[in-house]
């Protein structure tokens, strides 16, 4: 079997750190609007409001940087998992539960799935990742909702007042777009977590009880009692 702790660890610390650079984009965000704002009012050189302007570029491209780390440990582990699964005759497809991972929104539910199957028959409960399946729905939701702003939000600004309000209204939807990411982490470590430990328990439970039945069988048998 192989070993997957290590991948299902390196996944849970990508989720956290994904969840962070999502915190330190949010406050880089607020204080780029702060800083545009002092700017525009004469209050700071408009040095210091580009200066803030690519602190928050900076934050956001390692964000996303660690939003790809994360997919990649993510897909490793489940094709690991998966193939284990397979070794103890349970059907699966390792490439699929890998690859789905990669595609946009749809990927997320055959993701899953391909985890369900690899757990089935292990003692698994199925609720910590259909958790986890809703709420990576509503976090891809926040997400699109983002990149819509995104996209059109430079057709709505028409003056320094919209320009400034777009700013606020990034670091608002950053803001809860961190919030949304914070409870997915957190509902997808545990299912990483325990889907690891069920799937690897399974074939090391039966490793022991196969070495117990061994020891049982060539124990040396007690000496017969002179006489008998």
């Amino acid at each position: 079997m192989r070993n997957t702790s290590f991948l299902a660890v390196a996944t849970v610390v990508f989720f956290g750190l994904t969840t962070l650079s999502r915190v330190l984009t949010t406050v880089a965000a607020n204080q780029r609007a702060n800083r545009w704002e002092d700017a525009v009012a004469g209050r700071v050189a408009l040095q210091v409001a580009l200066d803030a302007n690519d602190a928050y570029h900076l934050v956001a491209r390692l964000s996303s940087v660690l939003i790809v780390a994360s997919a990649v440990a993510l897909a490793t582990w489940s094709r690991r998992i998966a193939l284990n699964a397979r070794d103890r005759d349970t059907p699966t497809r390792p490439t699929w539960a890998m690859v789905a991972w990669f595609i946009p929104l749809l990927g997320i539910a055959y993701g899953i799935r391909e985890l369900q199957r690899a757990t089935a028959g292990v003692g698994s409960s199925p609720h910590r990742l259909r958790l986890w399946l809703y709420s990576m729905y509503i976090q891809t939701i926040f997400i699109v909702w983002a990149l819509w702003l995104d996209l059109t939000g430079s057709v709505r600004v028409h003056d320094t007042a919209s320009a400034l309000g777009r700013l606020s209204q990034v670091t608002l939807q950053s803001l809860i777009l961190c919030i949304v990411m914070a409870i997915t982490a957190v509902l997808g470590a545990i299912a990483v977590l325990h889907t690891d430990q069920v799937v690897s328990r399974g074939p090391r439970q039966g490793k022991i009880l196969s070495m117990r039945v061994v020891a049982a069988g060539t124990w040396p048998a007690p000496p017969t009692p002179e006489g008998a």
